[in-house]
């Protein structure tokens, strides 16, 4: 499509496994990475929840992208009807696995105080039911209307006027 990819992963296991697929991914700590050009695009596929620094991450990603840039990032969302139904149980009380949980609004004034600004929000998924049931179909449907457990948010770097 068009795009330059390359990531990083602090584990060289699957840094490696990365290369092996074709991939540009090189194993470090981003926080200590300096890379000699901004980013158009971040993305953190279910993984704020697992670091031990978030907002360190998330202040790094706004000084690396470029004017206009864009971070995508998923997580899973604390405050779903979903979790509340599951109480203790809830299917991403991983421990010590997710080491942070966000709500929507937790979420945005993070992204926000570290210069991201939030532009859209959506959510998907319940963890309802067997895979490929009735219950889960609908479940998740439900999850689309602004409660699932699954929290995907599109921001931009804060361009200052």
């Amino acid at each position: 499509r068009g795009w330059k990819a390359q990531g990083i992963d602090i584990s060289e296991s699957c840094a490696a496994h990365a290369r092996e697929q074709g991939l540009e991914v090189s194993c470090g700590d981003y926080c200590e990475t300096i890379y000699d050009h901004k980013f158009e695009l971040i993305t953190l596929w279910a993984t704020i929840e697992h670091l031990s620094r978030p907002l360190e991450v998330l202040k790094k990603i706004a000084e690396d992208l470029a004017p206009g840039g864009m971070l995508l990032i998923s997580t899973c969302n604390v405050s779903s009807v979903f979790a509340a139904l599951k109480a203790g149980e809830w299917r991403f009380y991983n421990f010590p696995e997710h080491i942070h949980f966000f709500t929507p609004q937790g979420l945005f004034r993070s992204l926000k105080g570290c210069g991201l600004t939030p532009k859209k929000s959506i959510t998907y998924g319940s963890g309802f039911g067997a895979p490929h049931s009735v219950i889960r179909k609908i479940a998740d449907r439900i999850a689309k209307l602004g409660c699932g457990d699954m929290l995907l948010v599109r921001a931009e770097k804060t361009v200052n006027k």
